[in-house]
């Protein structure tokens, strides 16, 4: 688990600083092998397995990373997109 914790940290870190340098999905994968894209820029990472999710977007064209929330595994499965 604590290296799962330590993950949530270091993406949520990277995504504050602005350091996340993304122009495309795979770049995202590369980093972070679990994200799931669902259309429109659109990214969930997992967190802590997959206890908790992270909906973000992306504008790879900028680099910027929107948090749009974040929820538990539960929450996610009543999110609409």
């Amino acid at each position: 688990m604590k290296a799962e914790f330590t993950k949530a940290v270091a993406l949520r870190s990277e995504i504050q600083r602005g350091v996340v340098q993304w122009k495309t999905p795979e770049d995202v994968r590369e980093r972070y092998p679990t994200v799931s894209f669902i259309g429109g820029n659109r990214a969930v990472f997992n967190m802590k397995g997959k206890k908790y999710r992270l909906d973000t977007t992306i504008a790879f064209n900028t680099g910027i990373v929107q948090i749009n929330r974040a929820g538990t595994h539960a929450e996610y499965g009543s999110w609409i997109f």
